[in-house]
């Protein structure tokens, strides 16, 4: 995780730290949240991981004005104050935040509650990185006092807490509150709202709540595929797009996959909202590059068509490994390769749409030019995009260039 904001005038708040815990004492919104630290992190600039608890006792939480940290995203309903934290991430461990029981509007579910952490991204769109308000929900649970946990990998110069703003479906005809299915194709694809089970500590009792905005999507005859879909409605995509197509993009990523003897998950989330560019991962809040982030903008069909499995391909570059070799995902003056090689499987997955006319300068620029720490990964890499097939020898050394390692 990496963080970029910068505050001269934050104001640190009264704090306790005991063992690997650090409590804010303080009166106000965050009073009462607590962040445990696993038994060894890793401070920013530091060289070699630390004891959470002989950091406990030294990290700064102070709250932030809101006129001191970037514009949340629209629809956000913030709960708490804006806080940062000294920069600080779990080293083979989460960090878990827990907070009491905040004020929830009647028909809302506490569950749902979402803490933003303002990070690095890898970006589709803008020429490489880009910093946003990340959503992690990662094994949010309840407590019998009411009490809301959930884990992270890392904290830094922005955070708060708030719940997300969800499009009313109750009246929509294109709702799924029950499961569908739809032939798209070659494959059929069925859709099912997704059932979140909320603890009532009372009784106590499990109460199934469905969430409409959710769907559970899979491909008929294929047990091992499934995509979790959040907020599909809320897309602008013009012309107008349904769910089962976008699944069926997502599904056919993995015989491109399979034709570069990549490795992938089959099991993954798509989530659309709003945000600055075309689609995301990232590794922030344990998502691991699982979870594709697609804006939600009135954005041409065949763009976003390329840009899921774009991002698809970035999960695929980090889930190829060769022991005793670092991926390079992440590292500095290589994105003109990520970017490049993400973007011509655009191509490669659906050649029809060139895709890549949305989004190059014209003219292109000559990579050795602009150089490989191009600015513009994606533009640089331009040059190559009229190559021989995968069979021919330029082909094969971009299957090898799909996942570099160091």
């Amino acid at each position: 995780m990496d963080f970029s904001l910068q505050v001269a005038n934050s104001t640190p708040i009264a704090v306790q730290a005991v063992d690997r815990q650090i409590s804010v004492t303080e009166s106000g919104s965050l009073q009462g949240l607590t962040i445990s630290l696993p038994p060894l992190v890793e401070l920013k600039g530091a060289v070699q991981p630390v004891s959470g608890e002989s950091v406990a006792g030294e990290l700064e939480i102070a709250t932030l004005g809101a006129d001191q940290v970037p514009t949340p995203p629209e629809g956000v309903q913030v709960l708490t104050d804006f806080f940062k934290v000294t920069p600080v991430r779990g080293n083979n461990g989460n960090i878990t935040i827990s907070f009491p029981k905040l004020n929830v509007p009647e028909d809302r579910y506490s569950f749902k509650m979402v803490l933003y952490v303002y990070t690095k991204i890898i970006s589709n769109g803008t020429g490489g990185h880009q910093y946003v308000w990340n959503p992690t929900q990662y094994k949010l649970e309840t407590l019998d006092d009411g009490t809301v946990t959930m884990k992270t990998h890392g904290l830094g110069d922005a955070c708060f807490i708030g719940l997300p703003q969800f499009k009313d479906t109750s009246n929509d005809q294109t709702s799924r509150s029950d499961a569908t299915n739809q032939a798209v194709g070659d494959v059929t694809v069925n859709c099912r709202t997704k059932i979140y089970l909320n603890v009532i500590p009372v009784f106590p009792y499990v109460l199934p709540v469905p969430w409409p905005s959710h769907q559970v999507c899979t491909v008929e005859g294929d047990s091992d595929f499934e995509l979790l879909v959040k907020n599909f409605n809320d897309n602008n995509w013009t012309p107008e797009t349904s769910i089962e197509e976008l699944v069926s993009w997502v599904y056919q990523a993995p015989d491109g996959f399979d034709d570069l003897d990549l490795s992938y998950d089959s099991k993954l989330e798509a989530q659309i909202h709003e945000i600055d560019s075309l689609g995301y991962v990232t590794t922030a809040d344990d998502e691991n590059y699982g979870v594709l982030h697609l804006s939600d903008s009135n954005n041409n069909k065949n763009l976003m068509q390329a840009t899921s499995v774009h991002e698809y391909f970035h999960q695929a570059q980090n889930r190829t490994k060769v022991a005793g070799l670092t991926n390079i995902l992440g590292l500095p003056d290589t994105l003109w390769l990520t970017e490049g090689t993400a973007q011509w499987f655009e191509d490669y997955l659906f050649d029809d749409i060139d895709s890549y006319i949305f989004t190059e300068r014209n003219p292109l620029y000559v990579i050795m030019d602009v150089g490989f720490n191009s600015p513009h990964p994606e533009n640089a890499f331009g040059t190559n995009k009229k190559v021989p097939t995968p069979d021919l020898p330029c082909g094969s050394l971009l299957r090898v260039s799909a996942v570099a390692f160091f």
